[in-house]
């Protein structure tokens, strides 16, 4: 049988589009704020000669008003099933890299939810 088209591209599920949707709806008469899909991909680690890396789902940067030419970089995790790997990716890039926010995001009722890792 033919592979089923992603009928969600470029993402990867509904909650992806769903969440940039929320991402332009709220950011995008927002000066200083711009966001991107699965643009950057961190090393976290090797094992057996295998180089491990973590992707987020969404980075957005916030530009600090109170501090020219300087941003704040966020990194979006959209999770509906918490697998235990693509957890222990997350809490891994998390640990190696603090000049990054990670933030894990759910959505319960509707409603997004975050939380810091």
């Amino acid at each position: 049988l033919p592979k089923k088209e992603n009928p969600f591209k470029p993402y990867r599920n509904k909650w992806e589009r769903d969440f940039a949707d929320f991402l332009t709806r709220e950011w995008q008469d927002e000066i200083g704020v711009i966001w991107r899909y699965e643009s950057l991909s961190l090393p976290i680690g090797k094992q057996d000669g295998k180089q491990y890396w973590y992707t987020p789902d969404f980075i957005v940067a916030h530009a600090l008003m109170n501090n020219p030419g300087f941003w704040k970089i966020c990194c979006y995790e959209v999770k509906g099933y918490q697998r235990e790997a693509g957890m222990v990716r997350l809490r891994s890039a998390a640990k190696q890299y603090p000049e990054y926010i990670f933030k894990l995001v759910t959505r319960e009722n509707g409603i997004w939810m975050f939380e810091t890792v």
